[in-house]
Order: C-alpha cells, then structure tokens, then sequence
C-alpha cells in the first residue's frame, strides 16, 4: 500500500528532509509551495513534485506539510481558511510542523488543522560540509528515518501513517501540552548546546583551546547520551552529586568564582536539580542532600 500524497509548504530544512524522506518511502509529493518559485524549484527538483507559488495547487495531497516558521504559522493559516472554504480540500489535513503551536494555532474549521513535530535536529543544508547538492540533501532526509515525532490536533490517523512510512515513531500529545513538550526539548537538546559552550569555555580557561576541547567533551556526551538510552533518568546520573560529593562541588564553586563568575548561578541552579535526580536515584540519603544543598547555597 503506498504512503498518503503530501505536499510541503516551506523550503527550509525541515520542509526539505521530510520531501526527500517520503520519496524516499516511495510516497508521491504532489507539490512545493514557497514565496520564492526558484526555492521551490530546488526541493521540488529532488522528489518530482511540482514548484509552485500557489497554495492551491497543495490541496491535491492527502496531507499539506507546513513547515514554516512559528511566526508564519498564523498567517498562512488565515489565508488557507480563505481559501479551503467553499474548495474541494475539505478532506485534506494540514499539519504545521512546529514545536511548541498546537494545531489550532494555525487555523479552525473549516480547515482540518494538526501539528507534526519531529524530534529531531535538521540542519539547514548551506551548513553542511561542501558535499554537494544531492548528498547534503540524502544526508539532511536521513535524519527521518528512527525520529519521534509527536502529533497533536487533527489528522491523527494520517500523521501515523505518514510517520511509519517515513520509518519513525509516532507518539501523541495531550490537548493543550505543546509548550511544555517543548520546554522539555528545548531543556534537552538547545540548553545542552549551552552547556556544552559553557564547557568549552571552561576547558579554554583551563589551558585545552575549544578546537581541542571539542571531541573529547562530545565524546563524554556521547557516553552520557548512550546511559540515558540504556538506562534512563535518574539511574544515568554520575559525578560528585550523585555521589554525595559536597567538597568537590565546593571546588567547583570556588574555581568559578575566581575565573568565571559569571556562570556560578547557572551551575548551581543545575546542581540543584541534580541533587533532586541523585535523591530518586537513591544515591544519597536525605540527610546528604541536605547538605549538597547547603553548600550550593549562594
């Protein structure tokens, strides 16, 4: 059984891995839609859709893929209302891809409105290494495939068949749940990079320069990643709060204080929630928790 039709509205990185992953999966992409008819024409050109400017020529697909920004959701959504009113796209399901606007937040009736969000980071092909064209495009739509994507809204049973055709996992989401499911991967994945800068410029202070210092804290991530999979939170939890540690941690603290003040409050802030992780995990008692906490008092 073939994979639904989509189209996609968008060119930007998500819009061009999910083109590429559902021609891959031998599903037809009716068209790409964009402001600027040459973008279209460059992802078009990769899965036999048609480039167009017009919204209209979307609505010949099963589901219309929007993946433009947040600050775009609303508008387009005001204008497919205008347009699938009184049109023969009353069966079509649109599904927006962003991570934290429900399906609503784009449109209502008479327009069959849903979120599909992957889990996922794509990068934007001009920053990949130079591989050209097709390769970077195979490589941004390899990310599809093993991603979880998370629905929410309308078209539920058509997002789950997209989502298994482009080999993911497809997970639903309680009404009214977008921004705290995306606070937490945001938490995850954009305040780890975070962290790993303010890593990287500790490392520097340290006398390891950040082109150094890159693969060896990846490769401390990677293991960290790798325990989480295996093991899940808090059982994953390692290092001097999870042992109970207090004199390390005031080390820590006493280091940043002299050379990097500026990031004491957000290391105690995060040592502190580690302490509640250390608890469940039971690698400390009550009693020692109480103390960890009093030596990240500031």
């Amino acid at each position: 059984m073939s994979p639904p039709t989509i189209s996609v509205v968008g060119t930007g990185a998500v819009a061009r891995a999910v083109a590429c992953a559902h021609a891959r999966a031998g599903g037809s992409v009716v068209a790409v839609c964009s402001r600027s008819l040459p973008r279209a024409e460059e992802v078009a050109g990769g899965c036999g859709a048609l480039a167009t400017t017009s919204l209209r020529d979307t609505f010949r697909a099963n589901a219309v893929i929007v993946a433009v920004s947040d600050r775009a959701v609303a508008a387009l959504g005001g204008r497919l209302a205008r347009l699938v009113s009184g049109s023969d796209a009353a069966e079509t399901v649109f599904l927006h891809t962003s991570g934290v606007l429900a399906g609503s937040d784009m449109c209502t009736s008479p327009v069959r409105s849903g979120s599909l969000h992957p889990l996922q980071s794509f990068p934007q092909t001009n920053a990949l290494p130079e591989t050209g064209d097709r390769a970077a495009e195979a490589l941004v739509g390899g990310r599809v495939p093993g991603t979880h994507w998370f629905h929410e809204g309308e078209g539920e049973d058509l997002a789950r068949q997209l989502v298994t055709a482009w080999r993911g996992t497809f997970h639903s989401l309680a009404p009214g749940s977008k921004a705290l499911y995306h606070a937490g991967a945001a938490i995850l994945s954009n305040h780890t990079v975070a962290l790993f800068a303010t890593a990287t410029q500790l490392f520097a202070a340290a006398g390891i320069g950040a082109d150094e210092a890159r693969a060896p804290l990846a490769t401390l991530l990677a293991g960290t990643s790798a325990n989480l999979a295996a093991m899940g939170s808090p059982a994953a939890l390692t290092g001097p709060i999870a042992r109970g540690d207090g004199e390390t941690v005031a080390r820590h603290m006493a280091a940043l204080r002299d050379a990097a003040p500026e990031l004491l409050a957000s290391y105690v802030s995060v040592a502190l929630v580690a302490v509640d992780v250390a608890i469940a995990k039971g690698s400390i008692d009550t009693a020692g928790a109480e103390r960890l906490r009093a030596t990240l008092n500031l």
